[in-house]
């Protein structure tokens, strides 16, 4: 039964292959030697390769973004550095204006630059402070203004004639009267 079967297909396969032109045949074998198919598999392995490619750029970019921001705040660290340095020269600089009869010791360079560690960590753990309290993301050393409410009474309100605003008109212009009044706080 077996052989039969098997018998089968191989006259199905020579029929098939009688009807394919021989011209067709040729051009198929030139492209397997020359590597113009692609088999599924390897296509399959290319494909998870290019995903993989894929990731490590978008992994490359966000550490690259991580660099900018560690960039930015190291060099923000250096220019306070540098001021809190130079507002010590300069102190130092300056002739002293009495001599002091005190017993405490002059400061040395080890004193100095402890003093400086203390300032600069004051001084970045404020600015840390003041970008975290004002939702800072641009990272403007300077505070966002924050507008505080202005405690309204019924006297204010009435005062503002609140009774002539009916129908849309009046809304249109109950409207115009908040933004005056927020542009005023």
């Amino acid at each position: 039964m077996h052989l039969k079967h098997h018998k089968k297909h191989i006259e199905d396969i020579l029929n098939y292959l009688e009807e394919l032109s021989f011209h067709r045949i040729e051009k198929m074998e030139k492209r397997l030697v020359n590597g113009w198919m692609i088999i599924q598999r390897d296509f399959d392995e290319l494909k998870t390769e290019l995903e993989k490619v894929r990731s490590q750029i978008s992994g490359l970019q966000k550490k690259h973004i991580g660099q900018k921001d560690k960039i930015s705040f190291a060099r923000f660290r250096i220019s306070t550095l540098e001021i809190t340095l130079k507002d010590i020269q300069d102190h130092q600089q300056m002739a002293p204006k009495r001599t002091s009869t005190s017993a405490a010791l002059a400061m040395n360079q080890a004193a100095i630059r402890q003093l400086i560690n203390e300032c600069v960590a004051a001084a970045l753990k404020a600015q840390a402070a003041n970008m975290a309290n004002t939702d800072n993301t641009n990272r403007n050393p300077e505070p966002r203004e924050n507008h505080s409410a202005k405690k309204c009474t019924y006297k204010e309100f009435i005062s503002c004639q609140p009774f002539y605003f009916n129908g849309t008109e009046g809304a249109v212009g109950l409207i115009h009267l908040f933004k005056q009044t927020e542009s005023v706080l």
